[in-house]
């Protein structure tokens, strides 16, 4: 799922309806929702805070306001979040791939809900960058010490969970993760391709690479916090290197980077019409079975053999779609 979200000031509207209803369960004594404000554009966690109230939030700031999800997963007592890797090589029609490996960040002190620590970043948030000038971060310093410390691997984590919560349990968790993902993505394709037919000259002239910010409550429910659209491949750690050099190189093989001289691009490749693309039906089948049979870490998302006949490949691409 995703939490209530506004985006401010353009949901001033709806911020209004919620503190009207916030002051109405508050006279009758309910328990009260928990907030996460984040400032439009911010990184680094910085300006991030946790709030017991909507009173005081100002309408007219731009800011990210999204319902805390306020009964997480835990693991030794501490709060995390994971950093997931989805590389989209085509919105029309649409072909998304998960990476196989990605970032656990757990908040450095325990996990605590009470109003008095709300105001303790270090509880609520995973931000590895805020956590890291705590005197408790523990710094990754070798890439197999991946289960350690205050940020995991993705596989690693899921070996510990598969440990404490058993296979089918986590490999249900997970599933439920890549159906938020490819619903994500097919909730922004109308936009993203309209915008494509007009500024893009070649089917395939484009590809993007997103990190996604996921976390499960209690109850294994997978949150989609956001998507990045620029996530950070910088590397301050082993493990870092491992794991982000393998996604850089797996994401150019999967694009197809090769060196190209740009009149034989333009000779070659087909250009879109303004009604729509033209599409070679036997071309995309081409390039689908070249992005399948890739040697790379990532693993197809959308489409499979189910949800071939869902998108513009339609039946010819379904013979090809992994199991």
């Amino acid at each position: 799922g995703v939490p209530e979200t506004l985006c401010l000031p353009a949901d001033a509207a709806e911020l209004a309806e919620l503190l009207a209803r916030e002051r109405s369960e508050v006279a009758v004594g309910a328990p009260q929702r928990l907030w996460i404000l984040k400032p439009a554009a911010g990184s680094y966690g910085r300006g991030i805070q946790v709030l017991g109230s909507l009173e005081g939030v100002a309408a007219e700031r731009p800011v990210v306001l999204q319902e805390y999800v306020a009964r997480p997963l835990l693991v030794d007592g501490r709060k995390f979040d994971m950093r997931i890797y989805v590389l989209v090589t085509s919105y029309d029609p649409l072909r998304a791939y998960i990476f196989g490996n990605g970032l656990a960040r757990f908040a450095v002190e325990p996990y605590d809900v009470a109003v008095s620590l709300l105001d303790r970043p270090h509880v609520h948030l995973t931000n590895v960058t805020l956590n890291k000038s705590h005197p408790d971060f523990v710094r990754n310093v070798a890439a197999a010490d991946d289960t350690h410390g205050t940020v995991w691997s993705l596989r690693g984590l899921k070996a510990r969970l598969t440990t404490d919560l058993g296979a089918a349990r986590v490999e249900t968790a997970f599933a439920a993760v890549d159906s938020l993902i490819v619903q994500s993505l097919m909730a922004v394709q109308p936009t993203v391709v309209s915008v494509l037919r007009r500024v893009s000259r070649f089917d395939e002239s484009c590809f993007e690479l997103y990190g996604y910010d996921v976390m499960f409550d209690c109850e294994l429910k997978p949150w989609l916090l956001e998507v990045n659209a620029f996530p950070s491949v910088l590397c301050g750690t082993p493990m870092d290197l491992e794991i982000k050099s393998a996604l850089v190189a797996d994401v150019l093989t999967l694009a197809n980077i090769v060196p190209v001289e740009m009149r034989s691009a333009e000779a070659a490749m087909p250009q879109r019409r303004a009604t729509g693309p033209v599409l070679d039906n036997e071309a995309v089948v081409e390039r689908v079975r070249r992005e399948w049979g890739a040697d790379t870490d990532f693993r197809c998302l959308y489409p499979t053999r189910d949800s071939s006949n869902d998108v513009l490949l339609h039946r010819s691409v379904a013979r090809y779609a992994p199991e």
